[in-house]
């Protein structure tokens, strides 16, 4: 609010009052020697006698004010624009003026623009026309008037430039604020692709400012010939291109012109520059790719303070921005070292950068201390889920994941991955069925994988029906799809059940896919659920016949064949079979009973011996 500054300004205007009390003595009557005529007042006294009484009921009803009233009547607000027209030199009414635009400029377009009339009378009084043009410049979502406003801010601005340029001596203090008149007008130039007319503003004040403010105005000039680097066409003239080039060289040569005259003066050795302020630089070099240049600008700050907190904060934003996530996370760890009382947004930034550079078993343990900090926020458990899961920690991530009540639909397909990682596969199977529930697809084809996916956990499960419930209308829509007809066959073979059934679907299947090793298994090992052993063999053969050259046959196609071998009586086949089984992944296998199997033949064929 407007009032609490006030109190800061009163001592200026209360100061020659109260040293006047010195001079209070007893009324003895007219001193001899005294003119008792009034002197004539020129206009300049009547102003600023007139601008002392309107700051004065500006007070006055700033006083009076409740503070529960809110903001000041704009009658009472009045009287401070009344003081900027009879005085605008006043910094402190200047300074004033900035805090009541300041609280809500949308609502004030009114005092604004009646700043820009003063400052339109004025152009010699750069802060004023500063001010002015920098609201109207600010942001607005109405596009129309936020032209306007650029126009406005523009023409006040060159009216200023060509007002004060002539007489301004180079090098001194109101040089140097006539560079920021040209800093503000280039950029708004720039912003209206006036590139051209930007440069020209640039040069001008480089010509003016003092050694001092020089890196501030090239920082500027950077952002304007970035711009127009990215904006510009790169079109020669016709003739005469191969002499001049297109805007987009021409600018580009200038980009790299004032990016080394400003690394030069900013990393020279009697450098003594406040390197925040140039922040703005080092995010372009960001853009450029010279990641070592917006870094020596970012870093600056801690050589001389390594505990900047702002600029350990910058630098892990820069390192994010960059995708060094790996360093980023650093940088958020040492924040949080440093602080007693991290706020959640570090503390999650944390732990989100550890989630990205992939140290998935430390971005867990970051998001678990985030919770113990943070009980309140449900914000990251869903991330803590997933990266509980990648760091192979499945009772974590299922545990995390049971305490949202509402969890999205990835973090139930999440959960139905670690229950199945852990062998839980009734729970697997209801998170699934959940997660297909909640899930919204754009159509049948992206949900086919999840379906299927579902189906084989159901048979894990030892629930052929719900697998089955779930098969037989994707079949009905698609009676050719050979997949689909093994899929639900092989499950009805596995489970003994609707033998028959898989038969009639097996055999569909190798019909519209003679050749494929998976079909042909499913057929093998219907006949063997069937006590069809030699019927068996045959296909089961015609399956690893069907394997690619060079490619291991499937592990668990492997393990079938040593169950049908053995069947037949051939142990030594069966023995070879399952030991190549276990030389194979598969998720599929089960490897402890592939083993007792293994054990139990080698027992049989030493007895025989």
């Amino acid at each position: 609010m407007l009032r609490k500054g006030l109190f800061f300004f009163l001592p200026l205007f209360l100061l020659p009052s109260l040293s006047a009390q010195e001079d209070i003595r007893a009324d003895t009557g007219p001193e001899p020697g005294i003119r008792k005529e009034a002197s004539p007042l020129t206009d300049a006294d009547r102003n600023r006698i007139g601008a002392m009484a309107d700051f004065a009921q500006f007070l006055n009803g700033a006083f009076r004010m409740p503070p529960e009233r809110g903001e000041l009547p704009e009658a009472v607000i009045g009287k401070l624009y009344d003081v900027l027209e009879k005085d605008s030199s006043s910094r402190e009414v200047i300074a004033l003026v900035a805090a009541d635009l300041l609280e809500n400029p949308a609502k004030k377009r009114d005092r604004l623009q009646r700043l820009v009339r003063i400052a339109e009378r004025h152009p010699e009084n750069l802060a004023l026309n500063l001010l002015a043009a920098e609201f109207l410049s600010g942001k607005s979502d109405d596009r129309a008037l936020s032209e306007r406003n650029t126009e406005q801010a523009i023409a006040l601005l060159e009216k200023t430039w060509t007002a004060t340029e002539i007489g301004t001596a180079r090098g001194g203090a109101r040089a140097d604020k006539l560079g920021e008149v040209c800093s503000r007008l280039s950029l708004l130039y720039a912003s209206r692709g006036e590139f051209d007319k930007a440069d020209r503003t640039i040069r001008g004040g480089l010509r003016l400012v003092s050694r001092a403010k020089r890196p501030e105005l090239l920082q500027t000039a950077l952002r304007v010939y970035f711009d127009a680097m990215n904006r510009s066409s790169d079109r020669k003239p016709f003739l005469i291109g191969w002499f001049l080039g297109s805007e987009k060289e021409r600018f580009t040569e200038k980009f790299h012109e004032t990016a080394s005259e400003l690394t030069e003066i900013l990393f020279s050795p009697e450098s003594h520059l406040d390197s925040e302020r140039f922040l703005a630089t080092a995010a372009i070099f960001g853009d450029r790719g010279e990641t070592d240049l917006a870094l020596l600008i970012l870093s600056a700050p801690l050589l001389e303070d390594p505990e900047n907190l702002s600029a350990l904060r910058r630098m892990a934003a820069f390192y994010s921005v960059s995708g060094d996530f790996a360093n980023a996370a650093r940088a958020w760890r040492r924040v949080l070292e440093l602080r007693k009382n991290p706020t959640p947004f570090e503390s999650y930034l944390l732990a989100f950068s550890l989630q990205r550079s992939g140290d998935y078993g430390a971005a867990a343990a970051a998001f678990a201390e985030h919770e113990r900090r943070f009980p309140e926020d449900p914000v990251p458990l869903e991330q803590h889920v997933l990266c509980s899961y990648l760091a192979e920690d499945y009772e974590t991530a299922v545990r995390v994941a049971g305490r949202l009540s509402s969890p999205s639909a990835e973090t139930l397909y999440v959960k139905a991955l670690s229950e199945e990682r852990l062998g839980k596969y009734s729970s697997a199977l209801r998170t699934l069925l959940q997660y297909l529930s909640v899930r919204k697809f754009s159509d049948e084809e992206e949900k086919y994988p999840f379906s299927l996916q579902t189906a084989l956990i159901a048979d894990k499960a030892g629930r052929c029906d719900v697998a089955a419930s779930i098969l037989e209308p994707m079949i009905d829509a698609d009676p050719e799809n050979a997949e689909l007809l093994n899929l639900l066959g092989y499950l009805y073979a596995s489970a003994g059940i609707n033998l028959g059934m898989a038969e009639k679907l097996l055999l569909e299947a190798l019909d519209l896919d003679p050749d494929n090793p998976a079909i042909l298994d499913s057929v093998a090992w219907m006949y063997f659920r069937r006590g069809k052993y030699r019927d068996a063999r045959i296909y089961l053969e015609r399956s690893l016949a069907a394997t690619p050259k060079g490619e291991v046959p499937d592990s668990v196609i492997l393990d079938h064949a040593g169950d049908i071998y053995h069947a037949l009586g051939n142990t030594e086949k069966a023995l070879s079979c399952w030991k190549r089984a276990l030389r194979v992944y598969s998720e599929e296998l089960d490897p402890r009973k592939v083993l007792k199997k293994v054990e139990d033949a080698e027992r049989e064929i030493s007895r025989r011996r």
